[in-house]
């Protein structure tokens, strides 16, 4: 997912991300509350990255070296 948001001119919306991408995450086997926060964990990091470029810093695109998700307790 970071790949192909990185590609885009723009940090889309969590409602276009949900479009894209829900169903190809619950092909994979996760949860409906998982792909959520794939979806918000995904959008955060890009637009965290996106901030740093628009105040000069050297930035390459981000790589994960594993996955994530934050995932509440309960």
């Amino acid at each position: 997912m970071v790949n192909k948001i990185w590609n885009l001119n723009y940090i889309p919306s969590i409602k276009e991300l949900h479009h894209k991408f829900y169903r190809i995450l619950k092909e994979q086997g996760f949860r409906a509350h998982h792909c959520h926060k794939i979806e918000r964990g995904t959008r955060e990091i890009v637009k965290a990255m996106r901030m740093k470029m628009k105040n000069g810093e050297k930035v390459s695109k981000p790589i994960l070296k594993r996955l994530t998700a934050r995932l509440p307790r309960l």
